[in-house]
């Protein structure tokens, strides 16, 4: 099951609302309260046909925002899969590398790199939140569009930014045992969170349409 809404596709790019070759949105909804359709599960989402592996994962999007102070919505920009275990750790692999910004928290970016996962209380990952304000006071992920992502490497995973033309890292990351070793697709999605990300309190489903603009994904292997 997923939450309502589509996926659109441009003709041109250019980095604004009215000239972006992709849109995915999230519909508004006057009937769902907090907690439904919450979490991953009823994403509005895309994913490469290909399963990608090792390399450089670059786009220019601008996230999803929210009308009202007291919604919440995320946008997922990251790669993943599931299943098996080929570590051999008795935990079902869960491959991940995330970007997430929350729309009650526009400043801020969520990086997450996931390698095993079972249940709530069994699961494997290293997290970082960046708060770019220092790096640019009035960053904005929602109002604007950004470049931004991340080169996976079998014992490495840096994550980048480009502010004023220029690139810059976010996190290095160098733990072999943490870094995702399987091949992934590549995915982007558009979730509603009950809990806001800013720490406030419960976050509300959307009541305004909103959507996740994306000009342009690069991939190059490794």
């Amino acid at each position: 099951m997923h939450s309502p809404g589509n996926i659109t596709y441009g003709l041109a790019s250019g980095g604004s609302e009215d000239n972006h070759v992709l849109q995915i949105s999230l519909d508004e909804s006057d009937s769902l309260e907090f907690s439904d359709n919450a979490g991953p599960t009823y994403a509005n989402q895309i994913a490469t046909t290909d399963v990608l592996s090792f390399g450089t994962y670059r786009i220019k999007a601008k996230a999803a925002g929210c009308e009202n102070a007291d919604e919440e919505v995320i946008t997922g920009i990251f790669v993943y899969s599931y299943g098996g275990d080929t570590n051999s750790n008795g935990m079902t692999d869960n491959n991940e590398i995330d970007i997430e910004i929350a729309c009650s928290a526009p400043w801020m970016i969520y990086l997450t790199i996931w390698t095993d996962y079972e249940d709530e209380d069994h699961y494997l990952n290293v997290t970082n939140e960046i708060d770019m304000r220092e790096f640019k006071e009035d960053f904005n992920a929602v109002e604007n569009f950004y470049e931004m992502g991340f080169e996976w490497h079998p014992d490495e995973v840096r994550y980048f930014i480009v502010l004023g033309g220029e690139e810059i890292t976010l996190w290095d990351y160098t733990d072999e045992d943490f870094i995702p070793q399987n091949g992934a697709q590549f995915m982007l999605n558009l979730w509603h969170s009950d809990e806001k990300w800013d720490g406030s309190g419960a976050g509300d489903y959307p009541k305004s349409d909103t959507s996740l603009y994306v000009d342009r994904f690069e991939y190059w292997s490794e």
